[in-house]
C-alpha cells in the first residue's frame, strides 16, 4: 500500500520551498517529462529529416528515348565529357543536341554508336529535364521532386537556410510568448502549428510552398523546445536542475537514431516525414494533458490557479501539504523581484557595448559576451555541418545517420558530470577535442571508410556536449538584468551559424579535390572557440550576477582584471 508522506509543518516562503513540499522530482514531473518527451522524439524526426531529403541520387539529363536504360548508359550516350582534377567525368548538366535525332526505338548499342560518330560536330546544351537512379538510397528526394540540379543545386542549401531563418525567428519570439501567456499555451500552441506543418509538407505542390512550410516548422519547432525546456526546468529545484538540464535532450537524441528507420522503410521523403510528423498531432490532447508552470502563473499574480496545480501535483506525487500554503505572499515577493529587475536598471545585452566619451563602459562584459556568441555560432555551425555530411560518407547512408543520432546518448550523458566539474573547462574541452577529431577526419581515404566516420562520430559527440554545456553557462555568465536579451541573441547568432552550414558542408561535393575542406574550416573554428573559452570566468558554485557590477567583477581566478580597472569599469 502506498503511503501519503507527510508534509513539514514550516510555513514555504518561495516558490522552492513548494517545490520541496510536493516533491521536486516524483510522479507528477515524471508524467509531465514523459509527454513533452515524447513530443521531443518525432519533433526531432522532423528537425533532421533534411539528412535524407537534401540527398542527391547521381543523374543525367533525361533523354527522349527508352526509359528502361541506366542513368550511366544515359550519360555514356548524351552527356559531354569534362575533366575533374585530371580525371575525364560526364557532365550531368549538359548534353549534346544530336539526343533528340536518335530514333525512339534504338537499342542503347545503336544509340551509343550513333552518338560517337555525332559528338565531335554537335553543339552542347544545357539540360532541362533529369533521370536520377533512385536505386540506391533515397527513392523520391527534394533534388528528384523539384529538380534541384545544376544550376539549381545551391536550392537544397536555400531551403535549408529558410528552415533555420524561421528558428531564428521562434528564437527571438517564443521567451516573449511564454512570458505573455505561459509555457503551456506558447508550448501547445506551437506544437499544433509544427504538427499540421509538419504533415502538410509532403502535400507541397512546388517548391515555393515548399520553403514557406518549413519556415513555419522551423519556427514552431525551436518554439516548442525552448518553451518546453523553460517548462520541465520550472517544476523542479535547482538541485536537480543540472540534471535535467542536462539529460532534457536525451528524447532527442532516441529521435535522431529511430529516424534512419523511418527513411529505410519509407524512401520517398513526402511519406516519410508525414509519418514522423504524425505521432506529433497528439500535442492537441496535451492541453488537458499538461498543467501551466506554477511558477510563471505566481509571478503573474494568478495564486488560485497555481495552488490548484500544486495540491493536484503533491496528489499525484503522494504528499500532503497543509491547509494554507501562502501563495499570494509568495506571489507578490516574486512579482517585486520580477519587476525589480525590470525596473531596477534599463539594461539589455547592447548596454555591455555602450561608448561614452569615446570609452566602453563595460570592456570585460562586452568582451565576455562576444566570446560566449561566437561559441555559439561555431557550435551551431559545426554540429549542422556535421550532421549534413554524414550522408556523403562511404558506406550505408542509413546505417551512417543512426551512428550519429546514437553518439547523441553518451554526448546527453556526458555533459552532466562535466557540468559539476567545470561550465567553462567542460566546454573548452568539448570544444577542442571536437576540432582535433574533425582535423583527424580528411586523413582517411574511402578504403578506411570506418576511421573516418569514426572520428567525425567523435567529433559530433563532443560538439553536441559543447551545446548543452553553452546551454547552463551563458545563463550563468549573463547577469539577470540582461540574461533574456543575452539568451535571445546567444539563439540568434546561433541560428546565423546553423544558416550558413548547409553552405560550408556544400563546398567539394562538385570537386573531391577539395572534399576536405569543410571539415577543416569545422575543426579550425571549433579549436579557436575552445581556446577563447577558456578566458570566460568559471560559474560553477558561485551565486548568479544579478547587475552589470557584479558581472564585471566576477571571479575568474585566471584572469582577474587589476583593482583599478575594474573600479573604473563599474563607475
Amino acid at each position: 500500500m502506498n503511503a501519503v508522506h507527510p508534509v513539514r509543518s514550516q510555513r514555504p516562503t518561495s516558490f522552492e520551498d513548494i517545490l520541496v513540499l510536493i516533491n521536486p522530482l516524483g510522479r507528477w514531473q515524471a508524467w509531465t517529462y514523459f509527454l513533452l518527451s515524447f513530443h521531443m522524439v518525432f519533433y526531432t524526426c522532423t528537425n533532421l529529416a533534411v539528412v535524407f531529403m537534401q540527398i542527391t541520387p547521381d543523374h543525367a539529363c533525361r533523354l527522349p528515348i527508352s526509359n528502361s536504360w541506366t542513368v550511366d548508359q544515359m550519360k555514356a550516350i548524351g552527356s559531354p565529357l569534362k575533366s575533374v582534377n585530371g580525371k575525364q567525368e560526364y557532365d550531368a548538366c549538359h548534353t549534346y543536341n544530336f539526343s533528340l535525332a536518335i530514333g525512339e526505338n534504338a537499342t542503347f548499342e545503336e544509340a551509343y554508336e550513333y552518338s560517337q560518330l555525332l559528338r565531335n560536330t554537335s553543339t552542347v546544351v544545357a539540360c532541362n529535364s533529369w533521370v536520377f537512379n533512385t536505386s540506391v538510397n533515397m527513392e523520391n528526394t527534394l533534388a528528384t521532386q523539384y529538380d534541384l540540379v545544376c544550376q539549381k543545386a545551391l536550392y537544397v542549401e536555400h531551403a535549408q537556410l529558410i528552415y533555420m531563418a524561421g528558428f531564428m525567428i521562434g528564437s527571438l519570439t517564443a521567451g516573449i510568448l511564454s512570458d505573455k501567456y505561459g509555457r503551456k499555451t506558447t508550448a501547445i500552441g506551437a506544437a499544433v502549428l509544427g504538427s499540421i506543418a509538419g504533415v502538410t509538407l509532403g502535400l507541397s505542390s512546388n517548391f515555393a510552398i515548399f520553403c514557406i512550410i518549413r519556415f513555419l516548422l522551423g519556427f514552431s519547432n525551436v518554439a516548442v523546445m525552448v518553451t518546453t525546456m523553460c517548462l520541465a526546468l520550472e517544476m523542479t529545484t535547482s538541485k536537480w536542475r543540472v540534471w535535467i538540464g542536462g539529460l532534457f535532450f536525451t528524447p532527442y537524441a532516441l529521435g535522431y537514431t529511430i529516424l534512419p528507420l523511418f527513411a529505410y522503410l519509407i524512401r520517398d521523403w513526402r511519406f516519410m516525414h508525414m509519418a514522423v510528423a504524425a505521432p506529433t498531432l497528439v500535442s492537441i490532447a496535451y492541453w488537458w494533458l499538461i498543467s501551466e508552470s506554477p511558477r510563471w502563473l505566481l509571478v503573474n499574480q494568478r495564486a488560485t490557479e497555481a495552488e490548484k496545480i500544486i495540491r493536484e501535483a503533491a496528489k499525484v506525487n503522494r504528499r500532503q501539504l497543509p491547509a494554507e500554503l501562502h501563495l499570494s505572499d509568495i506571489a507578490q515577493v516574486m512579482r517585486e523581484e520580477e519587476e525589480g529587475t525590470k525596473t531596477g536598471s534599463r539594461a539589455n545585452i547592447l548596454t555591455v557595448f555602450k561608448i561614452e566619451n569615446r570609452r566602453m563602459l563595460h570592456p570585460r562584459l562586452a568582451a565576455r559576451a562576444v566570446n560566449i556568441f561566437f561559441n555559439w555560432f561555431v557550435s551551431a555551425l559545426v554540429y549542422y555541418g556535421v550532421l549534413l555530411n554524414v550522408s556523403s560518407f562511404a558506406g550505408d547512408v542509413f546505417v551512417n545517420n543512426a551512428i550519429a543520432g546514437a553518439v547523441e546518448f553518451p554526448a546527453c550523458i556526458l555533459c552532466v558530470p562535466l557540468l559539476s566539474w567545470s561550465r567553462k573547462k567542460g566546454l573548452a574541452i568539448t570544444l577542442l577535442l571536437t576540432g582535433v577529431c574533425l582535423f583527424i577526419v580528411p586523413l582517411f581515404n574511402e578504403n578506411t571508410n570506418w576511421l573516418k566516420l569514426f572520428f567525425a562520430m567523435a567529433g559530433k559527440l563532443c560538439i553536441s556536449a559543447s551545446f548543452s554545456l553553452l546551454n547552463v553557462y551563458t545563463t550563468e555568465l549573463f547577469p539577470t538584468v540582461i540574461r533574456n536579451s543575452g539568451l535571445a541573441v546567444s539563439s540568434c547568432i546561433a541560428s546565423a551559424g546553423s544558416m550558413l552550414a548547409p553552405y560550408v558542408s556544400s563546398i567539394g561535393k562538385t570537386d573531391a579535390a577539395i572534399g576536405w575542406t569543410p571539415m577543416i574550416i569545422f575543426g579550425v573554428l571549433s579549436i579557436v572557440a575552445g581556446l577563447l573559452a577558456l578566458l570566460l570566468p568559471e560559474t560553477l558554485r558561485k551565486k548568479l550576477p544579478d547587475t552589470l557590477e557584479h558581472a564585471v567583477v566576477y571571479k575568474d581566478e585566471n584572469l582577474a582584471l587589476p583593482e583599478k580597472c575594474i573600479r573604473a569599469e563599474i563607475e
